[in-house]
């Protein structure tokens, strides 16, 4: 019965059999695994369709980790691998939310981030898209590192883990709050931070306008 499924999807991959004369009955509601791995040989055009489904439910397993953006709050947190590079690790954050249109006014469907950013207006994007450099002191529309000595006072270590993090915005901490609101709207921060003693990730985080 899998190789008959598998013909049939072949065939209708490659044309043979015209889609509107093949009714849904007469095919399972999901192609069985043999399948893709027989027609990703046979017609080049079905593993495109398989790979971006299997790249949603991945893009969809890291969107359910924290944080998860929301664009009803004024603020907006990521958590990306660590690069030392900061400036190329915000680029690349700000491609990927760009590319999955995770920001204000999506639905638009803007060509670019600064596209993006005129039809949201006074609100921008209201995502990390309105960070565009990285800046030594706090500035519009940029990051800039929070200092050690803040981050010692709030985690008792100037090298917080990831879970440090997470459990004081997930708790509502007071003092990750005050942090947070030492930068105005328009502005964002950053944290680099640790696993093992080594630097893990980079932890964004920032007021809409």
């Amino acid at each position: 019965m899998g190789a008959i499924v598998c013909l049939a999807f072949a065939a209708l991959a490659a044309g043979i059999i015209p889609v509107d004369e093949i009714s849904n009955s007469h095919l399972p509601t999901r192609m069985p695994a043999v399948c893709l791995t027989y027609l990703s040989k046979s017609s080049p055009s079905v593993p495109m369709r398989a790979t971006t489904f299997q790249s949603g439910k991945k893009q969809a397993q890291k969107q359910a980790s924290w944080p998860q953006y929301d664009s009803d709050s004024d603020l907006w947190q990521y958590c990306v691998p660590y690069n030392k590079d900061i400036q190329k690790a915000l680029d690349s954050l700000r491609r990927r939310e760009f590319e999955a249109g995770r920001f204000y006014l999506s639905k638009k469907r803007p060509k670019t981030i600064d596209e993006a950013i005129k039809n949201g207006d006074a609100s921008a994007t209201r995502s990390i898209l309105d960070m565009e450099t990285v800046s030594r002191t706090k500035d519009m529309n940029a990051v800039s590192q929070v200092p050690a000595k803040r981050l010692r006072a709030l985690f008792h270590t100037d090298k917080p883990t990831h879970a440090m993090i997470e459990n004081a915005s997930k708790k509502g901490s007071s003092g990750l709050q005050q942090l947070l609101e030492e930068w105005g709207k328009g502005e964002g921060l950053y944290i680099i931070t640790y696993s093992g003693g080594k630097p893990s990730e980079i932890y964004f985080a920032g007021w809409s306008f």
